[in-house]
Parts: structure tokens; sequence; C-alpha cells
């Protein structure tokens, strides 16, 4: 992980998310998804390694646990979720790291992942559709099964959900309570 200035493209600091080592270099290797933010803080996870947080400015890790996840990391104000590489969907608290709670097989392997501002949880499932989940509790509330192949990015557009699929059709949803 790398925290490069803006301004002048020079790296500021680096951060490990695995500690592998093996004589094969191609073993070495750890895909790092998408990162997120809390306050003050960059939180990201590697497939093969753990999901972490650093302060912004320093790059002095906060927290982290053992998590293999090549998926995106989603952050609200004070929860860090991942789906790790078995599937489960992990919540955490920002602030320690603490497990708050597990939802099992809640999605297929590195599948997007996003935090919605409403409380809701939207993973893709990794094959047809999405998966809506409370994110206080865990509990799944709801899901959608698109007339496509699997989702391969979601992200919010003014309240409503974007759902891109493999094969390039997209498709806006609204959540509703």
């Amino acid at each position: 992980l790398l925290a490069i200035a803006a301004e002048t493209g020079v790296v500021v600091w680096s951060a490990k998310l695995h500690d592998l080592v093996d004589p094969d270099d191609a073993r070495n290797l750890s895909h790092v998804g998408s990162a997120g933010f809390a306050g003050k803080s960059v939180c990201a996870a590697a497939f093969r390694g753990w999901l972490a947080c650093f302060d912004i400015d320093s790059g002095a890790q906060n927290w982290q646990q053992k998590i293999s996840s090549a998926g995106a990391v989603a952050v609200t104000g004070s929860e860090v979720f991942a789906v790790d590489d078995a599937g489960d969907l992990h919540a955490f608290a920002a602030s320690s790291g603490s497990q708050l709670w597990k939802a099992e097989r809640a999605s297929a392997l590195r599948t997007p992942l996003l935090a919605s501002a409403a409380g809701f949880l939207v993973v893709a499932d990794g094959f047809e559709g999405l998966s809506v989940y409370d994110s206080t509790s865990g509990q799944r509330t709801g899901g959608i099964r698109l007339d496509s192949d699997p989702v391969t990015l979601v992200a919010l557009a003014d309240g409503d959900l974007l759902a891109q699929t493999r094969q390039g059709f997209l498709y806006r949803l609204r959540l509703q309570q």
C-alpha cells in the first residue's frame, strides 16, 4: 500500500499487507483491493495477507486482522467491512479492529463490496446478483438477481446503487427500507 503526494508524485509512506516469503517470487504476489477511508485512517486488504488500517499522515499501522481478501474494503463512519477469500462478510470497529460480526458465505471469491450510507451493505454474490445486509447486525435483508452474468463493479450515485456486469450491462437500483 502506497501513499503518494498528489502534487509531486513522491511516495510519502508505504506499508505491507502480507508477510509471505517463498522461494518462488510468483507465489509472493499479493493482490490488494480498493482502499477505504475512516476519518484519518486508510484501510485495505490483500489476498493471502491481512486487512489493516493505517494513519493517513504517517503510515503507522493502527490495527490488523488476518483476513485474506482480494476485494474492496468498505468503510462507514465507525466500521470497516471486507469479504474474505472464503466468501464470509466481516465487520470490524474502525478505531480498534475489534470484530463486530461475521456473515458466513455472503459471496463468492473476489467480489466487490460497497457500504451504503443508509445502513445497508451491498455485496456482489459472485453469480448474477446482489445481496443486501444490515450493516449493524450482519443480517441479510434482501437481494436482487440481475438478468446477466456476474456483477463486477458496485458504486453509489446520488443515493442509488450502480451495478455493472462483466458483459458491460449497467443497472441503477434504489435501496429502500
